[in-house]
């Protein structure tokens, strides 16, 4: 048995539109929108970033944001068809695993596995790489 999955993927230059993925998601998944309280005291630069989605397939969940998205799991467990749906789609729209185009840290993506007992090594590299 592998670790608990954990996995962080970023958007460099356009955001998520977040309702727009909510009424994507909201059908095959288990969504929740987050709220982050707000203070006018507070200082902080990207306030847009704040709105946050909670999206649950099977065993593997999400914190969508519009440019960041966390995958993870609260226990290790295989992936089922639909973890690997949800995980496929945030793959798709959240391309990098560094968060700005000169980081230097890269993260490569866990090894996990499927129901069917298969072992799948991830091989989420940077495309502009």
């Amino acid at each position: 048995m592998v670790d608990r999955y954990y996995f962080v993927r970023f958007r460099w230059w356009t955001r998520l539109d977040m309702e727009r993925t909510e009424e994507e998601l909201s059908g095959p998944f288990e969504i929740r929108r987050l709220f982050v309280p707000r203070s006018e005291k507070e200082l902080v630069l990207c306030t847009d970033d704040r709105e946050e989605l909670s999206v649950r397939a099977d065993t593997l969940s999400v914190r969508l944001a519009p440019m960041r998205a966390v995958l993870f799991q609260r226990e290790a467990a295989s992936f089922t068809s639909a973890d690997l749906r949800l995980r496929e789609w945030v793959l798709e729209r959240y391309r990098w695993n560094r968060s700005t185009p000169l980081s230097l840290g890269l993260q490569e993506e866990p090894v996990f596995e499927v129901a069917d007992g298969a072992r799948v090594t991830g091989a989420c590299w940077d495309a502009s790489i």
